[in-house]
């Protein structure tokens, strides 16, 4: 007879805390290196702004859709649909040459991330008490909050001259190992100037 693992259900939803925290951070790399990807890839502010409205509509329909999905395929297989998807779309950004090819990835993007929050409160359901279930869903989105603070430092440490997409879709997840690099250089990134290493 297998052991069972004690509070098993808020390791699941650490887990989940942790997915939200990284959905968060893998959308906001982008804006954390706007100036730099800009002039790399020679596109104006109107052309940002419809690469980010392209996210946010696929973010949107991708909703309805994450949520047929969760119901059919059930929460260990979607989240593990989700979070490739969203991973693989992350490393595609090292390849865009153009605003248009960046806004197709964010758009692949959009479509993946929107997956983490129809997973959440189903695994919720089916492992929680309906007294317990607020609090459950509480913990796991405090991920998107809790991302913030030294985000930008963060990043700038912990990936230096390595691509930003690449790293942080393969870092942490045991799913990819990234044979990339990107040739956007650490001093190129304004906060990384501020931050030494170790």
């Amino acid at each position: 007879m297998k052991a069972k693992i004690p509070y098993i259900r808020w390791w699941i939803v650490g887990l989940l805390f942790v997915a939200s925290m990284l959905n968060y951070v893998d959308r906001q790399v982008l804006s954390q290196l706007k100036t730099t990807i800009q002039s790399h890839l020679n596109f104006d502010d109107i052309e940002y702004g419809n690469i980010v409205n392209a996210f946010l509509i696929a973010y949107g329909i991708a909703y309805l859709v994450s949520g047929r999905l969760t119901d059919w395929l059930g929460t260990r297989a979607s989240m593990v649909l989700f979070i490739s998807w969203w991973s693989i779309s992350n490393i595609l950004h090292c390849f865009a040459k153009s605003a248009m090819s960046l806004g197709f990835f964010r758009v692949l993007l959009g479509l993946g991330e929107a997956g983490n929050y129809t997973v959440g409160p189903k695994v919720v359901a089916d492992w929680f008490p309906a007294k317990e279930r607020a609090l459950a869903i509480g913990v796991y989105t405090l991920g998107a909050a809790v991302r913030r603070p030294g985000e930008s430092q963060a990043i700038a440490w912990r990936f230096g001259r390595t691509t930003l997409y690449v790293r942080g879709s393969a870092h942490g997840r045991g799913v990819f190992v990234q044979p990339f690099q990107c040739r956007i250089a650490a001093e190129n990134i304004p906060v990384a100037a501020s931050v030494s290493r170790p």
